[in-house]
């Protein structure tokens, strides 16, 4: 037999933002895990012997800003 879910009920709105607030966290790493494997798989498949290209800096700048999210997200 599988396990019955049952809804979360908060007592209060602080354990409710705390909730979403760590919701928000999971998600932004799994995001921040994804686009870095990519930057990886990017410089990977590049010459090494090149100049790396605008995408490879773009994402770099995607990481960085969701880097400070989670960062900002973890001081509340």
């Amino acid at each position: 037999m599988g396990r019955v879910l049952r809804p979360v009920v908060y007592q209060t709105g602080e354990q409710a933002r705390e909730a979403d607030n760590q919701l928000e966290l999971r998600l932004d790493v799994q995001r921040l895990y994804a686009l870095s494997t990519e930057l990886k798989d990017e410089v990977d498949r590049s010459n090494p012997n090149a100049v790396l290209s605008m995408s490879v800096l773009k994402r770099t700048q995607d990481i960085e800003r969701l880097v400070k999210q989670i960062r900002e997200r973890l001081k509340q």
